[in-house]
């Protein structure tokens, strides 16, 4: 007669090991509230943070037009003058400065008499053909603040000033040329610039 038990497979001495393994930790009700909670926010931080550098992407691609706009408006000036063709630059204050581009920008839907439809506008250019502005109508307007007028657009205008170039003032026979030729809004706008 022997006085060893004969221990059975997975069982490890008497029932004690049993109830030992039988009681498995689990998250209390609290503890997955307390981590929902906090993936909660952790996600609402996140979609905010993620809405703000769309935002900011956009305006970026909005200002990067605006630079090569400006720089095609001096490539045309600068023909101009070079073939002498001075009371040419006076008509690119009505055309179309999309008009200057090789390639138009994707979101360029063209030019209207007046404001497009609605549905179309939101993230987009297009020249109002009767004001002779370009304009563009931001699609996140989260941090943009309307001007004056009210209007979520942030319109452009080309403006040349021909007239007595400086230093020639007061002289019987002044030079005149180019005193500015600009692509600038028509008003102020003010899109982050109190974020920073």
């Amino acid at each position: 007669m022997s006085f060893c038990r004969r221990v059975e497979p997975g069982r490890i001495g008497s029932g004690v090991g049993v109830a030992a393994r039988r009681r498995v930790r689990a998250f209390t009700l609290f503890e997955l509230v307390v981590v929902v909670t906090v993936i909660a926010v952790l996600a609402a931080v996140l979609a905010e943070r993620l809405l703000t550098y769309q935002e900011r992407a956009e305006k970026a691609a909005m200002e990067q037009v605006v630079v090569v706009l400006r720089s095609a408006l001096q490539m045309r000036v600068a023909g101009l003058l070079v073939r002498d063709r001075m009371n040419d630059i006076k008509q690119l204050e009505s055309a179309n400065p999309m008009d200057w581009l090789s390639d138009r920008p994707t979101n360029y839907i063209g030019v209207f008499a007046g404001a497009p439809p609605e549905d179309i506008r939101s993230g987009k250019w297009y020249f109002d053909g009767l004001s002779k502005l370009l304009v563009y109508v931001p699609q996140r307007t989260r941090h943009f603040v309307p001007g004056t007028d009210g209007q979520t657009a942030i319109r452009f205008r080309v403006r040349a000033e021909v007239g007595v170039l400086p230093g020639e003032e007061g002289r019987a026979n002044p030079m005149r040329g180019l005193a500015s030729m600009q692509l600038t809004a028509t008003e102020p706008y003010n899109w982050f610039r109190d974020l920073n």
